[in-house]
């Protein structure tokens, strides 16, 4: 997600999870869902399937009247016959056709029944995606939690992928400033900077020198020229050039830890748009218009937070000063949810909306309403999950 606008990219889903021959919960605190690292410029994912065997297929239909065939968009990639994932279940089939395996085998090893091959296993995997192969078994430990129950230690599901690792780079470091104040020189650093290595100088596109600059150390810049520098991270990503700063001769500088209190990344551009109205423009060093304000007199009205492409994503509506709507929409302007705050600042409702397809387009998917920030009832897909304002509700969220 881009906190600056609230927009956000769809990622991969490793569809990542263990096949226990047993209930309950056995997870760790390592989880497997994707984290962003901490300036948002990259992706990890902890993943228990092998995402580079591409392998997939994606059930059509499964008839509980006919239960030796699963019907999918494609078996490609897939062997001739053996085992398939389906949700916790291990399934075993003879053959398969272009798009079906057939001749299934439920529950292999031992596994939990999937809940509805129809509706609820979306996506089918090969076995063989989940589990070490026999060099990889040399290094890895058997899963603890398997052998606690009793399994032999030859049980199939013994060794599976645990920890995977995977990294994307969503985005480059956000570059640093340089600018002169009074006779010295300042490098300021960028946005975010948690994983900021050092700073990369150069004069007219050349390094001043091979090492890096460090945080809070001093430099000397003894010619003049045309300066510009990049922030490095500890992962070796490099940021795109800081814009130019002009030297006509000798200075003396130092790399900032943070950004100093009288420097900004914006600025505001106003304009009276009549009858006590203000409209505002908050323009971005780098990056342009990042979002437009309307006031009235000395109180907010709202704010419109847009992407990079300049695409109304977050708006914010106030009322006396606070907060009272927050919706954000896609890049092609689908709504896809509002949250509405009281008087007193807590959050009463929020509501998501179905944006992808456009048959549902508009429709409500979730509707949560709460007491003082404690959730009290939700809707989903029209039904009631909860409604803890009932009286003699014993339901809790």
């Amino acid at each position: 997600m881009d906190t600056r606008s609230g927009d956000c990219w769809p990622v991969v889903n490793p569809h990542s999870s263990i096949i226990y021959p047993m209930e309950g919960d056995f997870s760790t605190l390592m989880d497997i869902d994707p984290k962003g690292s901490p300036d948002g410029t990259k992706i990890h994912y902890h993943s228990t399937r092998d995402i580079g065997n591409a392998a997939t297929a994606r059930v059509t239909a499964y008839d509980a009247k006919k239960p030796d065939v699963i019907h999918v968009d494609s078996t490609a990639g897939f062997p001739d016959s053996g085992d398939i994932v389906c949700g916790p279940e291990v399934v075993g089939y003879a053959k398969k056709t272009a798009t079906t395996f057939e001749g299934l085998t439920r529950r292999k090893h031992g596994t939990l029944a999937a809940p509805d091959l129809a509706l609820k296993v979306r996506v089918i995997f090969p076995l063989s995606a989940f589990l070490l192969s026999e060099d990889e078994k040399k290094r890895a430990k058997p899963d603890g939690d398997i052998l606690a129950k009793g399994f032999p230690k030859d049980y199939p599901l013994l060794y599976q992928r645990q920890t995977d690792c995977y990294v994307v780079v969503t985005r480059l470091p956000f570059r640093p400033h340089l600018r002169l104040k009074g006779n010295r020189v300042e490098l300021i650093p960028g946005e975010h900077h948690w994983e900021t290595r050092g700073y990369r100088v150069l004069r007219d596109g050349q390094p001043v020198q091979p090492k890096l600059f460090a945080p809070g150390e001093s430099f000397v810049l003894p010619q003049p020229g045309t300066y510009t520098a990049t922030a490095i991270e500890w992962s070796g990503l490099e940021s795109p050039l800081s814009l130019p700063m002009k030297l006509e001769a000798r200075a003396e500088g130092s790399v900032l830890k943070d950004a100093p209190t009288d420097f900004s990344w914006t600025a505001e551009l106003r304009k009276d748009a009549g009858a006590g109205r203000t409209l505002v423009e908050v323009v971005h060093l780098h990056d342009g218009v990042i979002a437009r304000e309307e006031w009235q007199g000395r109180q907010k009205l709202s704010r419109v937070d847009l992407n990079e492409d300049g695409k109304p994503i977050r708006l914010q509506e106030f009322e006396d000063g606070k907060l009272k709507k927050r919706s954000y929409r896609t890049p092609e302007g689908y709504l896809a949810s509002d949250e509405l705050f009281g008087p007193d600042g807590f959050k009463t409702e929020y509501i998501r909306y179905y944006y992808d397809r456009e048959e549902r387009r508009g429709k409500e998917h979730s509707h949560w309403w709460y007491d003082r920030g404690r959730p009290v009832k939700k809707t989903e897909q029209g039904k009631e999950a909860f409604d803890v304002t009932k009286a003699g509700s014993d339901v809790r969220p």
